[in-house]
């Protein structure tokens, strides 16, 4: 085989594409069998070129996993030999490091299974070497080790430490040194142990020392590992950078402004000063670094940018994000300095600087809405004059800001309308088509919220919107994106600028319709651009060794790169889905011409893959159904056309309560449904497992939801309390399950509602109930209502009918509710239970020897029947002497000695 395959290696690497082909089919031929593990170690070691050897060494790595257990231990030994050679007398630096790789995956299997005790000996002989070669292979070795036998490093992590550190500090050779740095990436990366973290500490100053020369001598790439160090140490919970965040911060801050590095590379350092932001903001303020940081971070917004430069790694744009998250964090410490920014560059010559103040006030009014508020004045002066701004630029700032400020400093913004309004309203017929899509932003998150102080402005803002959104998408696209606007966010706040009119105007704003509807339509149907980008490209395809595939299951994965979904079109549909449904609602009749289409369209979303969507869904159908109402009620046939629509939309309800994930969507449609049967009445068309599956969901909606069903009591109460009175068991059983689940959660709320609540119950507990599961779940009901607010139940005529009930006959799973109420009863001597003495016994009797209770059940009865011997003593030997001896000694099984 090994002649043959040599010559296959050779055909492999020529420039003729069909004979690559044919030897790379042959090679996987070859590559089936076990001896190509020896034929392609001695090619590894002799083949004439660096470039055979290299490809032997990659094609090594990709099969040996698949025969490595087939090997004799023979053959493995002298697979390891020729490595541990290769790595140690090769002169390309090509083959060693492809020679390292193959170790890397061997010792995932062997140093495990102890078949390769000197491997970590030699490697650490190997990185004190005196060559240098030998020192970079050893510590390009470490690193790739620690992702297949990280653990295996445990026991000698100090010594590991120390050599990386001496290696950081090689005088002699740089290659060491880089190659000690991305080591150092590769133990932080492994490392979970927060002791261990904080040793890192000590090697800041020589991280920082590294970079530094390799940024004067160019290699910018290298200098990138230590801001992907930094990353770790900054995400780790260990308190590790102590005094030298200051001089992390100082050189991120150096590399920031050097405006001849590579973008890339300025951008990691100002990311740097983004975690450290986000996730050490104490830290910063401690060593009085905010001041320094937007001293280099505000100026940045005024940097011009290529055009053909990446956006997201434009250093106004990163610089813009690092403020963002200040603001947020330290909103106190970063409003008056960049107010004093925003006050000095508004009035510079340079117009980047006039448009840096507006951006960074823009940026900053989400950090520091409250100390904004208080300051609106000052800060609206230089917006609103930047808006008057002779550059292009400065008003486009200006505009984004005020949008901004819209969004985020409600209400107080609103009461300025009288004078921000008239500026917008100027702004819209600027020249530049840039300040005019983003005066639109502007004036749509602006008016979202106002009342009716808008309506005398309310002629010229809808004509002027309406014109805005009927233009080109493409070229609104494109001016929005400098700015982190996206074109659908534009119309998202415009769908509800819209809504909050219809709203206003009632069927006054029926002359909008033939213009507002088509755009929420388009809306609703625009394509979602959910897309999944996978990246499979691996190393070895730059030298065209791709071809062949890897048995290493770590080598097989696709690596998923990037998982996008254009969220600004969820948003603007989820605006567009609530649009149709408030129109609906406000104006009724005049929806006739929209109501079929815009029914449609709801229902198609009322099973959209994301939830914001299907809650807007949901919550239209029921005023599509009110609008349908009062189309049809003057009709011919107006009924049975009502009647289909409240069909549809309850299918729609019914089938969102059983089927959706979703717990606020699940809610919404029971609510919808609650009010549906308030107003309408149960319609006798409706099929009585309809009424069923209702009143199921509201008791499911109950539990889950918890405490914020609170909020909804009111709605639900009145169906679930008539259906306690159903002639269908199911309905009665789901309906006592529903109230039960509504008091636990529904706090006080519910409290108005426990004497018919009581009333309601009463009779599943009688004769007349032939359905054991009903009488267990109105006991469960019982149970919760007194676990509750026992003060309001009139425990005295309560208890002694909710005790003949039991014990629980069919529904165990009301168990833990039931026996829990009455042991908390007993363990708190309560005089009313106490009363019921021989009942109690009887009944713990019986569930202590039931096989259908758990063993937690019993022993909460066990410690209820200990308390009662507690108390009573020797009192209690008749109505003991009177149970079997089966139940008396369950009992005395049960019972905690005391």
């Amino acid at each position: 085989m090994a002649q043959s395959l040599e010559l296959l290696l050779i055909q492999f690497l020529m420039p003729d594409n069909d004979a690559r082909r044919q030897a790379e089919e042959q090679i996987k031929r070859l590559a089936k069998d076990p001896q190509v593990v020896p034929a392609l170690v001695q090619h590894l070691r002799t083949a004439k070129t660096p470039n055979v050897r290299q490809l032997a060494a990659v094609l090594l790595r990709k099969k040996i996993t698949g025969h490595w257990a087939k090997l004799s231990p023979q053959l493995k030994h002298l697979v390891k030999q020729s490595l541990i050679e290769s790595i140690t007398m090769e002169h390309s630096p090509p083959v060693r490091r492809a020679s390292a790789n193959v170790v890397s995956i061997i010792a995932k299997y062997a140093v495990p299974a102890g078949e390769w005790p000197d491997l970590l000996p030699f490697l650490f002989q190997c990185s004190q070497s005196a060559q240098e070669d030998h020192r970079e292979v050893a510590l390009i070795l470490f690193s790739s080790l620690t992702e297949t036998i990280g653990n295996s490093f445990q026991p000698h992590f100090a010594d590991l430490q120390a050599l990386l550190l001496k290696c950081l500090q090689d005088e002699t050779s740089n290659r060491v040194r880089v190659a000690a740095l991305k080591a150092v990436g590769s133990f932080l990366e492994f490392t979970n142990d927060g002791a261990e973290v904080v040793k890192f500490r000590e090697f800041i100053p020589s991280i920082l020392h590294v970079s530094r020369q390799c940024l004067a001598s160019g290699d910018e790439d290298v200098a990138v590992i230590a801001f992907e160090i930094f990353d770790e140490l900054i995400e780790s919970p260990a308190p590790l950078l102590g005094e030298s965040i200051k001089s992390i911060v100082q050189f991120a801050l150096e590399v920031c402004s050097s405006q001849n590095l590579e973008s890339n590379t300025r951008h990691q350092a100002i990311q740097i000063i983004s975690w450290l932001a986000k996730y050490k903001s104490n830290s910063l303020k401690k060593h009085k670094l905010v001041i320094p940081i937007l001293q280099v971070m505000c100026p940045l917004l005024a940097e011009s940018t290529d055009g053909d430069e990446d956006d997201d790694l434009a250093p106004d744009r990163a610089a813009a994000e690092v403020i963002d998250t200040m603001a947020l964090n330290l909103p106190k410490h970063v409003f008056a300095p960049v107010l004093e920014f925003a006050s000095l560059s508004s009035q510079n010559a340079n117009p980047k600087f006039r448009e840096a103040s507006v951006t960074a006030l823009g940026v900053i009014s989400e950090g520091c809405l409250e100390l904004m508020k208080n300051k609106l004045e000052p800060v609206l002066h230089i917006v609103l004059g930047a808006l008057r701004d002779p550059e292009q630029m400065v008003r486009g700032a200006a505009s984004f800001a005020l949008g901004q400020f819209a969004e985020h400093l409600q209400p107080e913004i609103v009461s300025h309308y009288e004078s921000v309004l008239p500026c917008i309203l100027n702004a819209l017929e600027d020249a530049s088509d840039e300040v005019k899509e983003k005066s639109y932003y502007a004036l749509a998150a602006f008016c979202e919220n106002m009342g009716e102080e808008i309506l005398p402005f309310l002629d010229p803002l809808m004509g002027r919107l309406l014109a805005a959104l009927q233009s080109s998408p493409r070229n609104l696209q494109e001016t929005c994106m400098g700015f982190g606007l996206e074109y659908s966010e534009l119309r998202e706040y415009t769908h509800g600028f819209f809504s909050n009119i219809a709203e206003i105007l009632a069927d006054g704003f029926a002359q909008y319709l033939p213009h507002v509807v088509p755009l929420a339509f388009a809306s609703c149907n625009l394509d979602d651009g959910s897309a999944v980008d996978i990246d499979e490209s691996d190393d070895e395809n730059i030298n065209g060794f791709g071809g062949v595939s890897s048995d290493d299951e770590a080598h097989d994965e696709p690596r998923v790169r990037n998982i996008s979904i254009r969220t600004g079109v969820l948003d603007e549909k989820a605006a567009a889905t609530q649009a149709l449904g408030l129109f609906a609602e406000h104006t009724k009749i005049s929806y006739a011409p929209y109501l079929e289409e815009s029914q449609k369209i709801l229902v198609r979303h009322s099973g959209y893959f994301h939830e914001d969507v299907r809650l807007q869904a949901i919550i239209g159908l029921k005023h599509i159904l009110t609008a349908a109402q009062a189309i049809y009620q003057s009709q011919h046939e107006g009924l049975a056309k009502t009647k289909e629509v409240l069909d549809t939309v309850m299918n729609i309800y019914i089938k969102t309560m059983t089927e959706d994930d979703d717990k606020e969507v699940v809610a919404q449609a029971c609510m919808s449904i609650a009010d549906i049967i308030k107003e309408y009445g149960y319609r006798a068309s409706r099929p009585q497992q309809d009424r069923t599956m209702v009143v199921a969901c509201l008791a499911e909606v109950a539990q889950d939801m918890g405490p914020p069903i609170a909020g909804y009591v009111d709605r639900v109460m009145p169906i679930v309390l008539k259906e306690l009175a159903s002639s269908e068991a199911t309905n009665r059983r789901n309906a006592a399950f529903c109230v039960g689940e509504l008091c636990k959660n529904g706090g006080e709320s519910t409290l108005k509602y426990y004497g018919d609540i009581l009333r309601g119950l009463f009779p599943l507990f009688g004769e007349s109930e032939p359905d054991n599961a009903v009488r267990d779940n109105a006991a469960g009901a019982v149970a919760r209502m007194i676990m509750v607010y026992p003060e309001s139940i009139p425990l005295n005529q309560v208890l002694p009918v909710f005790l003949k009930a039991l014990p629980l006959k069919e529904d165990h799973e009301e168990s833990m509710a039931v026996y829990s109420c009455v042991s908390t009863l007993v363990l708190s001597s309560n005089p009313q239970i106490l009363t019921l003495v021989p009942e109690l016994v009887n009944l713990f009797a019986q569930v202590v020897v039931s096989p259908e209770e758990t063993t937690e059940v019993k022993a909460q009865v066990g410690r209820a029947f200990s308390h009662l011997i507690s108390l009573y003593g020797q009192q209690m030997q008749p109505l003991l002497s009177d149970l079997s001896p089966a139940h008396a000694n369950a009992l005395a099984a049960f019972a905690p000695r005391s």
